[in-house]
């Protein structure tokens, strides 16, 4: 559900936040990626596009486990080693999945309320 909220955050600040405060350098270290200094704008863009891209794939395998667990559980006895490691790595991938989503959207929460609206 969040994801068209995300996607919708980075049309915002990509296409409509009037102003130059965007078009400078972010407070702190100079941020680079691939030799280049990255604005405000472009920071905010590639952190939203990454939280967009995270939380799609965290759909996509969350609904891709749903419909694959009864063919996965008829596959693996229930009372076997490999049933455990089935469900420890999908609980595993899971876990880290929501922590990589829930740090970044603090991260965004941040930088969008705080050090974008700052003059």
């Amino acid at each position: 559900m969040a994801v068209p909220f995300m996607i919708g955050a980075l049309a915002a600040v990509a296409m409509g936040s009037p102003g130059g405060h965007l078009d400078q350098r972010p407070p702190g270290t100079e941020l680079h990626l691939d030799g280049r200094s990255l604005t405000l704008r472009s920071f905010m863009c590639y952190l939203l596009g990454y939280l967009s891209f995270l939380g799609l794939i965290t759909l996509g395998l969350a609904v891709g486990a749903g419909l694959l667990h009864d063919t996965v559980a008829a596959w693996v006895p229930t009372a076997s080693f490999w049933h455990e490691v089935v469900r420890t790595v999908g609980a595993l991938v899971l876990s880290g999945l929501l922590s990589f989503l829930t740090v970044t959207v603090f991260w965004a929460l941040y930088f969008l309320t705080d050090i974008v609206n700052r003059t």
